[in-house]
């Protein structure tokens, strides 16, 4: 045998003999329970809404219902944790670069809060207790004769939290996560709403507020809790008490008549407090326009006017002259009615767009010019 062959041999033998050697020696397990885990702070409640948390661009979850997340098995390492969502909001920091050792990673906390002007908030007045007038007489200027006699004292003992402005199509996709409306925009109102959806709408607000929810049931047959402190849809005493911020008029803070003008002066008022078919060119062509952009009443609220029909509580029920007292107007036939008037409304049928003009929808129904502002029982 060569040298060369000789030598090949005996680094053979060695390389087996070293292999056997190391493949005997017990192999050091991986740990694959290790966890990264955080919380997402809310600003408001209703700010979480659909957030999801990525790792590493690759792995995504959902927060669970405490605000709280958690990636398991994660392998040690440099990982990359990002919080994303489905609709605008700020996150403090965007992302967090984490380090993995042998144990878990605990603390990589986020704070979400939404991109927001003043018109995507609930901003609410608080309103006292009182007596007013409700409907007309049928002397009355502008009056709806039909359906708002006879005028009524009525009495309101409970204070009020009332939205200032009519909800907003963003307000109601941080809680809905879809948009029925027809003409989009965020600052607009809301439309294309049936009865059932505002009423959803109203409870899963006061579930994320930490309120009672009013509502059970469904159309007709909808319970009404009046012990709840939720979100609800005003009843039309209510409604009318609110819009009319003492006002006796047809229009509040607009007087019936000034001494030397015409009776049609009086629209040129309007104009500064509510978008109608008058300031939107005419009949059949307005549009709903961004909520808070016409003058405001006495008592801070906007569009209670025009831009959109408001929903209120209760069936449009002939009213008597006897004195009420939180009246609502039910049981339920057919629908709830809207006040208030629309972008649609225009010079020729004025007494719609007046605080005491009503008109019912059906409960299915969904209108591109009829939305809701919503209250709360203080």
């Amino acid at each position: 045998m060569s040298l060369f062959n000789t030598g090949l041999l005996v680094a053979l033998v060695i390389t087996a003999i070293l292999s056997g050697c190391s493949s005997s020696e017990p192999t050091q397990p991986i740990d694959t329970s290790i966890e990264i885990r955080g919380n997402i702070t809310r600003m408001r409640a209703e700010d979480v809404g659909n957030i999801e948390v990525w790792l590493d661009s690759s792995l995504s979850i959902t927060i669970k219902p405490d605000a709280t997340y958690s990636f398991a098995n994660v392998a040690a390492g440099t990982h990359h944790v990002e919080v994303r969502a489905g609709f605008p909001i700020n996150v403090d920091p965007p992302s967090r670069t984490v380090t993995v050792g042998t144990s878990d990673v605990g603390n990589i906390d986020f704070v979400v809060s939404l991109k927001a002007s003043e018109l995507d908030t609930l901003i609410t007045v608080t309103t006292a207790p009182g007596t007013f007038m409700m409907g007309c007489d049928s002397s009355d200027l502008f009056a709806d004769i039909y359906s708002a006699t006879p005028k009524h004292a009525v009495v309101i003992t409970k204070s009020l939290s009332v939205a200032i402005y009519e909800t907003t199509q963003r307000q109601w996709m941080r809680v809905m996560k879809q948009n029925p409306s027809l003409v989009i925009g965020n600052d607009l109102p809301v439309t294309n709403l049936t009865y059932d959806s505002v009423i959803a709408f109203c409870n899963r607000m006061s579930e994320v507020h930490g309120y009672v929810p009013v509502y059970t049931g469904s159309g007709a047959s909808v319970q009404i809790n009046p012990t709840a402190n939720g979100y609800r849809l005003p009843t039309e005493a209510e409604w009318e008490y609110v819009a009319s911020a003492g006002s006796t008029t047809a229009f509040s803070g607009i007087p019936d008549s000034v001494v030397g003008r015409p009776i049609e002066r009086i629209f040129e008022d309007v104009d500064l407090i509510a978008w109608w078919g008058n300031n939107l060119g005419g009949v059949n062509s307005g549009k709903p326009q961004p909520v808070g952009t016409r003058r405001q009443n006495a008592w801070g609220l906007y569009d209670v006017h025009g831009n959109v029909a408001e929903i209120v509580e209760g069936a449009l029920l002939k009213y008597t002259k006897t004195t009420a007292t939180d009246p609502i107007m039910l049981p339920y036939k057919n629908g709830p009615v809207i006040r208030g008037g629309s972008c649609m409304e225009v010079q020729g049928a004025p007494w719609f767009i007046t605080l005491r003009g009503r008109r019912a929808i059906r409960f299915n129904d969904a209108y591109p010019f009829v939305g809701f502002r919503v209250v709360r029982t203080r």
